[in-house]
């Protein structure tokens, strides 16, 4: 019987590099889909080993049906054979798409999406909008997304909070992964230069690349939030577009490790201040010894409601009209 991990994010496959290790799993396949570059892929190329991993770009315009066809193809391959499912994102279109091939699924469980799964009001509640539901239709996907969740048998939960798969799962197992795993024997140069006591870091987000504002708003946004808080270094969010910074003069922390990882190590050696306008990380940390971390919020970019509710720490910038 196979074991198929669907991940999208260094913090995916954190969890389920834990989850191989608890449950003793050999015989696995974790199929990454990635934008924005593909550190990701090499990490978990690090922890499973190549064979183990499968690697997908999410590109748009006409590389959306190259994917789709590339995905028919990888489908193949385990549509007869017995299969347990794991995602941590069963909204998504690429895991339901590949998901609806397979006709043997003996599990079908979820894990921990970051923060978002903690709002019970929030995007990962709301069902699958008009359009979305007429492509899914097209592509022979019948289940809206909140039906979908009542399939759920297993969820793997990080988070000690109550959650949207709580409402669908009954069987939950705790998993805390370890986000060192990986790095214990990393010497990475541009950490050993980070010499600030406290260092102050901005972790980035999708927002331009989401249509939440435009890239020049964004950047303008992050130019107000290094003068304002003394900001020492920036981290990329994965999926931030490759060409996003060129001529900005922000100082980012150029490493193959994620952010967990650079913060975990950091907080070994001095004090970390995090800034972010939403991230997981922020709440991933929050309590954590030698970190701080604040959520931004703006008149462009207005705080996620659970941040306040799990009592992160909220700064809000001038208007920025």
């Amino acid at each position: 019987m196979k074991h198929v991990f669907f991940v999208f994010s260094p913090f995916h496959i954190a969890l389920t590099n834990k989850i191989i290790e608890d449950c003793a799993i050999v015989n696995y396949m974790v199929i990454i889909f990635y934008e924005g570059g593909d550190a990701k892929v090499r990490y978990a190329e690090s922890l499973f080993g190549k064979e183990h991993v499968r690697s997908f770009e999410i590109k748009k315009g006409l590389g959306v049906f190259l994917l789709i066809y590339d995905l028919l193809l990888m489908s193949k391959k385990y549509k007869y054979g017995k299969v347990i499912a794991y995602t941590a994102s069963p909204k998504s279109f690429w895991f339901r798409f590949f998901f609806s091939r397979l006709a043997r699924v003996e599990t079908f469980n979820v894990m921990d999406d970051g923060v978002g799964v903690l709002d019970m009001k929030g995007y990962f509640m709301k069902p699958d909008g008009p359009i979305k539901r007429w492509f899914l239709k097209i592509c022979l996907i019948k289940d809206d997304y909140l039906i979908f969740l009542e399939r759920i048998d297993i969820y793997y939960k990080f988070y000690e909070f109550r959650s949207v798969y709580d409402r669908f799962c009954s069987k939950r197992l705790a998993v805390k992964p370890l986000f060192l795993s990986g790095a214990e024997s990393c010497e990475d140069n541009q950490l050993n230069m980070v010499d600030f006591d406290p260092v102050r870091i901005f972790l980035t987000g999708p927002f331009s690349e989401r249509g939440f504002v435009s890239k020049d708003t964004e950047l303008k946004l992050y130019e107000k939030v290094v003068e304002k808080f003394g900001i020492h270094f920036f981290l990329k969010h994965p999926s931030d577009s490759l060409d996003k910074y060129n001529g900005c003069s922000f100082r980012f922390l150029d490493t193959e490790l994620y952010a967990e990882q650079i913060i975990e190590l950091l907080s070994k050696k001095r004090k970390v201040e995090l800034y972010s306008f939403s991230s997981s990380v922020l709440v991933n940390f929050n309590g954590a010894n030698n970190v701080k971390v604040y959520c931004l919020e703006s008149f462009a970019i207005p705080a996620m409601s659970i941040h306040k509710e799990l009592n992160v720490n909220i700064l809000r910038l001038e208007d920025d009209s």
